[in-house]
C-alpha cells in the first residue's frame, strides 16, 4: 500500500509564482500603447544604431514623402556614422492629445572626459494615431546630419 506524500494536492509557490508572472507580462503587452517616451526611446535608439527604416518611420518632416524622408536620413546616418553620443529620457510632458515633448541629457562623444550631458527636446506629434519626432524642430547640435 501506498502512501501519499505530504504534497499531494498542493500548489508550489513557484507555479503560483510563474503564472503571475506570465499574467502580469500579457496584461502590459496587452494594454502597453505607445507612448511618447517608447517612440522618443525608439528614435534614439534608431539613431544611435542607424537604422534608417525605423528612422523613417518614426520620424515628421513636413511637405516631404516618405522616400524624400528615407533618402534623407540615408545621407545623415552615412555623414554621421562616427558621431557617437550617449543619450538618457528625463522627462516627458504633453500639451494635448496630440503633441508632447521628450526632454532627453545628451552627451556627444561620451568617451572624451571633458564631455558632459547636455538638455535636448523631442518635439513629439500624434500621426494616424501613432508618435513620431517632428524631425524639423530638432536642432542640428544634436545630431549634426539631422535632415531638415
Amino acid at each position: 500500500m501506498r502512501r501519499a506524500s505530504r504534497q499531494s494536492g498542493r500548489i508550489s509557490i513557484v507555479a503560483i509564482a510563474g503564472i503571475v508572472s506570465v499574467l502580469l507580462v500579457a496584461t502590459l503587452i496587452f494594454f502597453n500603447g505607445e507612448s511618447p517616451r517608447t517612440a522618443a526611446a525608439d528614435f534614439m535608439s534608431a539613431l544611435a544604431k542607424g537604422d534608417v527604416d525605423a528612422l523613417t518611420a518614426l520620424s515628421v518632416v513636413h511637405k516631404k514623402s516618405p522616400d524624400e524622408v528615407r533618402k534623407e536620413w540615408a545621407d545623415a546616418i552615412k555623414y554621421g556614422r562616427t558621431y557617437i553620443f550617449f543619450w538618457q529620457i528625463t522627462g516627458v510632458s504633453e500639451e494635448k492629445s496630440d503633441s508632447a515633448t521628450v526632454s532627453i541629457d545628451l552627451t556627444a562623444d561620451p568617451f572624451n572626459p571633458a564631455s558632459y550631458a547636455e538638455h535636448k527636446e523631442l518635439t513629439m506629434v500624434k500621426v494616424n494615431g501613432a508618435w513620431k519626432v517632428d524631425v524639423p524642430e530638432i536642432t542640428r547640435d544634436m545630431f549634426p546630419y539631422m535632415p531638415q
